[in-house]
């Protein structure tokens, strides 16, 4: 499934997203309140600092573990 795809599927629980680059290499592990709200805000048109616009230019795939709640989120991530 395509980028923008996957971005239309994400739900608005709490959870873990898992971005990749272009080889499938895992390079950024987050979490979040609202997967939804999070993961898509990386890829609206408005300024970032420079570390997250290098990291946003290799996003190609991602991936997203829904939790129960914030604090499972937390755990996960870690």
């Amino acid at each position: 499934m395509a980028l923008d795809e996957k971005l239309k599927e994400i739900p608005g629980n709490p959870g873990v997203y898992l971005h990749k680059d272009g080889a499938g290499k895992v390079i950024y592990i987050g979490k979040a309140k609202n997967l939804r709200h999070r993961v898509r805000s990386y890829f609206q048109k408005r300024p970032f600092d420079r570390k997250t616009d290098a990291l946003v230019g290799q996003i190609c795939d991602l991936e997203f573990i829904v939790t129960d709640n914030e604090a499972e989120a937390l755990i996960l991530e870690a």
